[in-house]
Formats: C-alpha cells, structure tokens, sequence
C-alpha cells in the first residue's frame, strides 16, 4: 500500500450530495457510481473542469470539478483515520461499543448496522480491529441480528480491514476484498466504510 503513501497525495472531497462519478470527462459519460457529501478521494488530474479521482483500492472515475474541494496541506496533517479508533480502555474493555450508526427503513423492515474500530489512537501501531454488528426488524416482529470482525491496519487518512476474525480476533479468512474505512469530510462526523456512511453517535450535531 505504499503507493497511497498520504504524504505524497492530493486529496478532495465531495461538497455535494448524490454527485454523479463518470466513466469519461463528460456530462455524457457513463455514470459509473454515486459519491455522497463528505467522501474523500485521491485526486489524480484535473482538465476542462472535470477532475480524475481514485479510490484507495484504485478505482477511478471523473466528477466534475465544481463538486469537489481539495483538501488543503494544514488539513492533511490532521486528517487521518486514527481519529475513528477507540481504544479497549476508553470502553472498559468491551470491543463491541458501537460509534458509528446507520438506519434505514421501509415497510417491511427496519435495520440498523453500527461500527466500532479498535486500536491505538496515537497511530504508533497501525494495527486495527473492527465491529460490525447488525439488527433487522421485521414488521411481522422477527428480529435479526449478526455480528462480524475483521482485523486490519492503518493507512494514514484510511484504514483497510482485511482479515475475517472470530470475536477473539483468530484470522478466519481473508476479506474478499478489502473494506476501505475513512473519517467523512464534513462538518458532522461520521466514517464511510465501503462508500457508505455512518454517523458518529457521540457528535451531537447528528443527534435529532
């Protein structure tokens, strides 16, 4: 992963929401996916108002330009996904404290998923560990819940998970493919695993 060495990247960040990310560098291109508000990418090139973006797996598209905002060098020192980590001290030593929470519903159910990342907040040991836990809530009244864990590390303004571990944090698996986390850039924090958003619940501007 050196090759995403954050020293050496510009980074931008999507001031919009629901902003289309094209194929080609035209409102014509195939659009090839969606990026919401507060996302982050690597910025490769910039030309005739459009802008190159990757991601830290390497998957690039264009966004108009008029969408994005570069992260500028003051921010970038202090920019990093370590601030999404917990340590197991802060939570008394139980790891599945979630901080990160989505909720969605429709008629038929309701889901809720939370996050919690572990591991030194300093950064001095890039290594992390990751919560997923899930509960589905049927209209009927069945109720469904999971739990996964993963281990990773930390790579500067990201961290990747990319090991499937058992609540002891035994390696089962490798991950499929590696699950991307990052602090969203916005003024509510929140983190983006995999281009989905999940608000921090202890930022109270979230709150309702």
């Amino acid at each position: 992963m050196n090759a995403f060495a954050q020293t050496t990247q510009t980074l931008s960040f999507v001031t919009k929401k629901n902003v289309n990310m094209r194929a080609a560098p035209s409102p014509q291109g195939k659009v090839v996916g969606k990026a919401a508000q507060g996302m982050v990418f690597i910025t490769e090139s910039s030309k005739n108002g459009w802008t190159l973006v990757k991601d830290p797996l390497g998957k690039s598209a264009y966004v108009s330009a008029s969408m994005l905002d570069r992260i500028r060098p003051d921010e970038m020192k202090i920019y990093k996904a370590a601030d999404l980590l917990i340590s197991p001290s802060e939570v008394g030593g139980d790891e599945q404290d979630a901080h990160y929470v989505d909720t969605k519903s429709n008629s038929d159910f309701e889901t809720t998923e939370t996050w919690a990342f572990i591991g030194d907040k300093s950064g001095k040991s890039r290594k992390v560990k990751a919560v997923h836990k899930g509960r589905v809530v049927y209209s009927t009244g069945r109720i469904m819940t999971y739990e996964n864990y993963y281990s990773g590390e930390l790579c500067g303004w990201y961290m990747l998970l990319t090991k499937e571990t058992d609540p002891d944090g035994k390696v089962l698996d490798n991950c499929e493919t590696p699950i991307v986390v990052y602090p969203a850039f916005s003024s509510n924090r929140g983190a983006f695993v995999d281009g989905a958003y999940f608000m921090d619940i202890t930022d109270t501007d979230n709150w309702d």
